[in-house]
This record gives structure tokens, C-alpha cells and sequence, in this order.
């Protein structure tokens, strides 16, 4: 009699043991399935890249610390959007639609385009202008006119869209690559840089090492 009382609290022991080992398996587990969550959010994390929109928090601050109620977004000028002069879409001119109706001449016209017809229209007009022939497409002036048209085209984005955190990106990334384009047009082609300050009515480009944004080359261990 006394066995079978040493005996029944042995077995439920045993099943209570089973039943914590399985409990505390089935916890293990979850914990190793929410480790490697947080790891997979760590490296995520660590891998990022850091400091591509620390100039929004820095407008944020400055606009703190001045004490701008309103947001850093509506002091971006508002640039009016210049139609062609040819002013009809598809590389088509006016002698190429003499002949036709209205209708087919509206159809064509870049007032009823839609944007993105006329940022096409745009560039046209800018290779024609700055294109030293008519094969010519891609020389530096045209790819420098071409970067003031883009931005031209982010700031109004963003005027009606101001909470593009990627257009925002965008915008300062185009912003250093047109600055970039500008220097060494002004370093290596006088003429056509101011052409195209004259154009877009930008002011000229100053920088503290001189003639071009990069600053000049040297070995810091010579000496």
C-alpha cells in the first residue's frame, strides 16, 4: 500500500516533467524563431544606408529652432512650367501638321498634354538648342540643361506633393548632380554654361576650391 503511494505521485511527476519539457521546447522555439526576427531587423538595420534624409531632420530643426510654424516645403519656389516653342507633342511641328483639321492639331498640342508629354517636348527643345549638330545628343551641355530640366520638374512635383519623402531624395540627388555638370561646364566650356545660367535664369556658381567642385588632389603623406 505504501508503494502505490510512492508510486501515483512518481507518475504524475513524470507526466508533469513531460509536460513542462514540452512546454519550455515549444517556448524555446518561439524564442529562437523571435531571435532571429530581431537579428534579421539588426542587420536590416545595420545595412542601411545611413544619412540619406539627414537633410529633412536638419530643415526640421532649423525650422524649430527659428520658430517656422509652417512646413520646410513651401518655400520651394514655384517655377512655371515654359512650353516648346514648337508646342505639339511626338517630335512633330507646324509644317507637319499643315493640312489636317483642328481637331488632329489639338490632339497634338502640348497644352492638352499631359506632363510628362511635356517634359519630353522639353528636352526635345534643349537638344535642339544646345546640340552641335543633329546627331548630337549627350554633350555636356545638353546633359547639364537636361539635369535643370529635372529639377525643374522635382520642385513642382513637390509643391503639389509635399510629402514625398522619395521625391525629396530625389530632388537633393538631382540638386549635387546638376552642381556637378555646371562646374565642369563652366570649367571647359565657358560659352554654353553661361547659355544655360542665361536660359534658367540661374545665378553663377561660386565654390571655395576654385574652378570646379572637387577639391584639388594631393598626397597628405608627402611632404
Amino acid at each position: 500500500m505504501q508503494s502505490l503511494k510512492l508510486f501515483k505521485p512518481t507518475q504524475t511527476l513524470y507526466n508533469t516533467l513531460a509536460m513542462r519539457n514540452l512546454y519550455f521546447s515549444q517556448q524555446t522555439l518561439g524564442a529562437q524563431m523571435m531571435l532571429i526576427s530581431n537579428s534579421q531587423r539588426c542587420f536590416s538595420a545595420s545595412t542601411r544606408k545611413v544619412g540619406h534624409n539627414n537633410f529633412i531632420k536638419d530643415e526640421k530643426l532649423e525650422a524649430k529652432k527659428y520658430g517656422i510654424k509652417r512646413r520646410f516645403y513651401d518655400h520651394l519656389p514655384n517655377v512655371a512650367r515654359q512650353l516648346p516653342k514648337t508646342q505639339y507633342g511626338a517630335g512633330l511641328s507646324q509644317e507637319d501638321l499643315d493640312g489636317h483639321s483642328e481637331h488632329v492639331k489639338q490632339s497634338f498640342n502640348l497644352v492638352n498634354g499631359s506632363y510628362n508629354e511635356v517634359y519630353k517636348g522639353r528636352v526635345q527643345e534643349i537638344i535642339n538648342i544646345f546640340g552641335k549638330h543633329q546627331l548630337d545628343v549627350g554633350n555636356q551641355a545638353v546633359q547639364a540643361a537636361v539635369m535643370c530640366e529635372k529639377v525643374v520638374s522635382l520642385l513642382n512635383h513637390m509643391r503639389d506633393h509635399h510629402k514625398d519623402v522619395s521625391g525629396l531624395i530625389r530632388l537633393q540627388r538631382a540638386l549635387a548632380q546638376r552642381r556637378r555638370f555646371l562646374f565642369y561646364l563652366k570649367k571647359y566650356e565657358f560659352m554654353a554654361y553661361a547659355h544655360v545660367l542665361r536660359v534658367y535664369g540661374l545665378t553663377d556658381l561660386t565654390s571655395e576650391g576654385g574652378e570646379g567642385i572637387h577639391k584639388p588632389w594631393r598626397m597628405r603623406h608627402w611632404k
